[in-house]
C-alpha cells in the first residue's frame, strides 16, 4: 500500500530564498508538526523547504524524479506572497505524477479556497489546522466509500458539477501536548543550522485582534500553547540531537501566560543538561511585558525580545486595534534594556489612519531605536494580506486594494490607495531610514514639521535608557570591589 507523502513549502522569489538562508533560516515549523502527525500514523514523509533549498524549477523536476514511486499525496503551503510559486509547483507535481493528490494548506489557502481551487493542479484545501484533516484525507484516498469528503472537517474541494465546496471547520486542537514534536529531522538541508539555532513554536496564534493580522482568523480566538513542561522536553531532546547554541522562540507573544514562562525559565536555570543555559530571544507584546518577568528571563539567558511598536502616534494604535499606549512601550523599552535584553523592534507606516505626519513620527522612533544602540529597528509597509480585516472591510476602513498581484504583497510594495497619504510617501520615508538618516539628515521631509514635542520625549527616553544601564554599570564596579 502506498503511504508515501511529499509537504513543500515554496519559495516566493530567489532574491527572497537567498536573504532568508543568510538571516532568517527558520524551519517550516508548520510543515514538520503535519509530518510528525502523519508518521505517528505510520505515512513515510519527505519535507522540502524551496526557502531554504536550492531548487530550480529543472532540480526539482529532477529530485521528483528519483522517487521510486508517485506519492499518495501532496501538501503544498500556501502563503500569500508566495502563491503563484505554489501553483506552479503543483502544476509540475500534476506533470510527472498525475495520479497524484495535490492538496494546499496554509494562511492564503485558508482564507482564499476558491481561489485556490481555481486551478486544476489542486485536488483540496485544508483550511486552518493541518494534522488531523490531513491524515483523515489520506484515509479518504484510500478508502473512499468508507471516508466520503464530505464528512472531513475543514477540507475544501470541487463536487462533481465543479462548484466548490467547505466543509464545516474542525475544531481547534485544545491541549497541544498531545501533539507529538515536530519532525526536525524531516528537513536534511537544516540539520547544520540546528547545530547553531533551534527554533520553534510554542503556542500559535495570538490574543491579540490587530486590523493587518491574520494570526488569530488563521489559529482561532482562544489563545492556545504548549505547558513549560512540554516546551522544556522538546529543546532539551533537540538539544541532545543537535547540541545547538541558541533557541528562538517563533511565537507571537511567548510572555502571555506568564507562569508558563516563568516555569519555562525556572526549568533552564535547574535541569538543562549543558553547563549553562543556551542562549534565546523570543516576542512578546508590551503591555505583557515586566521587571519581574525581564529579570528572569535574562537570568534563564534570554538575550533579546521582539515587540510590535508598530506606530509612534496612538490615535494610529487606537485605530489597528493594537490596545496598547504609547507610554507602555516606552516603559517596555526601558524594563528591557533595564535587564540587558536587546529590544528588537517592528513598526508598520502606511496604516489605513496613518498621515503624512505620523509616518513620519514613526520614523523617527525607528531611527531613534537603531542609532542609540537600544535594538534593531525593522519596518514594513501595511499590507491587507486575505483573512485581515484590514483585506476583508476594506472600504470601510478608506482604503482602495489597487492590486490582488499576490507578488506584490511582500511588506515593502504599496498596495492600497487612501486619501492620507501616497505611496510614494511611503517610499520616500523608507528611503529616509534607510540611506538619509545614516548621513545624518533629520527632517523625514513629508510635511517639512520637525515633530519637536515628540523628539523631546525621544530624548528623554534614551536619557532614562542610558541613566539606567550606568546606574547597573556602577553597581557591578561596586559590587566587585
Amino acid at each position: 500500500m502506498n503511504r508515501d507523502v511529499m509537504l513543500i513549502e515554496p519559495a516566493s522569489s530567489s532574491a527572497m530564498r537567498e536573504m532568508f538562508k543568510e538571516k532568517y533560516p527558520y524551519p517550516p515549523v508548520g510543515l514538520l508538526h503535519i509530518a510528525a502527525f502523519l508518521k505517528l500514523h505510520g505515512y513515510t514523509v519527505h519535507v522540502v523547504d524551496m526557502m531554504i533549498e536550492d531548487h530550480s524549477r529543472q532540480d526539482f523536476r529532477r529530485r521528483l524524479a528519483t522517487l521510486s514511486r508517485s506519492p499518495l499525496a501532496v501538501g503544498i503551503s500556501l502563503y500569500t506572497e508566495c502563491f503563484y510559486e505554489g501553483i506552479e509547483v503543483a502544476a509540475l507535481v500534476r506533470e510527472l505524477f498525475p495520479e497524484t493528490c495535490i492538496v494546499a494548506g496554509g494562511p492564503h489557502a485558508t482564507f482564499r479556497p476558491d481561489e485556490v481551487l481555481s486551478y486544476d493542479c489542486i485536488d483540496f484545501v485544508i483550511r486552518h489546522e493541518g494534522e488531523s484533516a490531513m491524515v483523515e484525507l489520506l484515509e479518504h484516498l484510500q478508502h473512499p466509500q468508507g471516508l466520503p469528503v464530505e464528512r472531513i472537517q475543514s477540507l475544501a474541494y470541487r463536487d462533481v458539477n465543479g462548484a466548490v465546496r467547505s466543509n464545516p471547520t474542525r475544531p481547534f486542537v485544545t491541549n497541544l501536548d498531545l501533539l507529538p514534536f515536530p519532525s526536525y529531522e524531516s528537513v536534511p538541508a537544516l540539520q547544520e543550522s540546528y547545530k547553531e539555532s533551534f527554533m520553534f513554536v510554542s503556542s500559535p496564534g495570538c490574543p491579540g485582534d490587530c486590523v493587518f493580522c491574520a494570526s488569530r482568523a488563521m489559529s482561532g480566538k482562544r489563545y492556545r500553547f504548549h505547558s513549560a513542561e512540554w516546551v522544556f522536553s522538546l529543546a532539551y531532546e533537540y538539544f541532545r540531537r543537535y547540541g545547538f547554541n541558541r533557541m528562538v522562540f517563533l511565537d507571537d507573544t511567548f510572555t502571555v501566560h506568564r507562569k508558563r514562562a516563568e516555569a519555562f525559565c525556572h526549568y533552564l536555570l535547574t535541569a538543562w543538561p549543558g553547563s549553562e543555559p543556551p542562549r534565546w530571544a523570543c516576542k512578546s507584546r508590551v503591555d505583557r511585558v515586566s521587571d519581574e518577568i525581564c529579570a528572569l528571563m535574562s537570568r534563564a539567558g534570554c538575550l533579546s525580545i521582539h515587540i510590535g511598536v508598530e506606530s509612534a502616534d496612538q490615535g494610529v494604535l487606537d485605530a489597528i486595534a493594537k490596545h496598547i499606549r504609547l507610554e507602555q512601550t516606552f516603559e517596555a523599552i526601558r524594563v528591557a534594556r533595564r535587564h540587558g535584553l536587546r529590544v528588537d523592534c517592528s513598526f508598520i507606516i502606511g496604516h489605513h489612519a496613518d498621515t503624512r505626519a505620523t509616518i513620519e513620527k514613526t520614523i523617527l522612533f525607528a531611527q531613534a531605536i537603531r542609532d542609540h544602540g537600544i535594538g534593531t529597528a525593522a519596518i514594513g509597509i501595511s499590507t491587507p494580506f486575505p483573512g485581515t480585516r484590514l483585506f476583508e472591510d476594506a472600504e470601510k476602513l478608506g482604503i482602495t486594494i489597487t492590486t490582488r498581484n499576490w507578488r506584490k504583497y511582500d511588506l515593502v510594495t504599496p498596495v492600497y490607495d487612501t486619501q492620507r497619504f501616497t505611496k510614494n510617501d511611503l517610499r520616500r520615508a523608507l528611503y529616509f531610514l534607510e540611506h538619509e538618516s545614516r548621513r545624518g539628515k533629520q527632517m523625514v521631509g513629508l510635511t517639512g514639521q520637525r515633530h519637536e514635542q515628540f523628539r523631546a520625549k525621544l530624548d528623554r527616553l534614551i536619557a532614562e535608557i542610558e541613566a539606567d544601564e550606568n546606574a547597573q554599570v556602577k553597581l557591578s564596579k561596586g559590587g566587585v570591589q
